[in-house]
């Protein structure tokens, strides 16, 4: 099987059969990402679970997962994966999810961070959601902290005492901090 270098657009980008793993295009270029360790994905997980909890019961959205393939530019190509965030129903009804790819910029985007990773490619993902225009995105770091990116307000950073709110993206959702590294 040849698998291009670079896509042209999203729908051949949907139309070529990938080996199995998950897949990201920057600037049109395709990128492999990299499994997650287990620490990663147990905290992905409980992130998953406790935002799955909310909106889903009040039906306020959609739940994005690791294998969601979000387009944030046509040209180049650029499509990203969070590793969860939601994307409300006001803005994508929940009976016009599509099959492919989103083609709505997420309203809660989450990273969380590997040990080891690379801070530039931190910051890289940082950026494209901010420019992107996330409204809320969560940055979670091995090292036990959220680093909070809110549209209009100055970044900061959550600990072990602190709880994440939805803010006005995800009106009532509430988390510890604690708890998501009660892994």
């Amino acid at each position: 099987m040849t698998i291009p270098s670079r896509f042209m657009t999203a729908e051949e980008f949907e139309r070529t059969r990938l080996p199995d793993g998950l897949w990201e295009v920057i600037d049109g270029k395709l990128l492999e990402v990299s499994p997650s360790g287990g620490v990663h994905t147990a905290i992905t997980g409980t992130v998953i679970f406790r935002l799955s909890d909310h909106v889903t019961s009040a039906r306020l959205g959609t739940i994005l997962l690791p294998t969601s393939g979000i387009v944030l530019a046509e040209e180049p190509l650029t499509m990203r994966s969070p590793d969860t965030g939601v994307i409300r129903a006001d803005r994508l009804p929940l009976d016009q999810i599509p099959h492919g790819l989103f083609r709505v910029i997420p309203d809660l985007a989450v990273e969380v961070i590997s040990h080891g990773e690379p801070a530039s490619e931190v910051l890289d993902r940082v950026m494209t959601w901010v420019e992107a225009g996330v409204k809320l995105l969560w940055v979670i770091a091995a090292e036990k902290a959220v680093f909070v990116f809110a549209a209009g307000q100055q970044p900061h950073m959550m600990t072990f005492e602190h709880t994440l709110d939805g803010g006005d993206v995800l009106p009532g959702f509430q988390l510890p901090v604690r708890d998501i590294f009660a892994v």
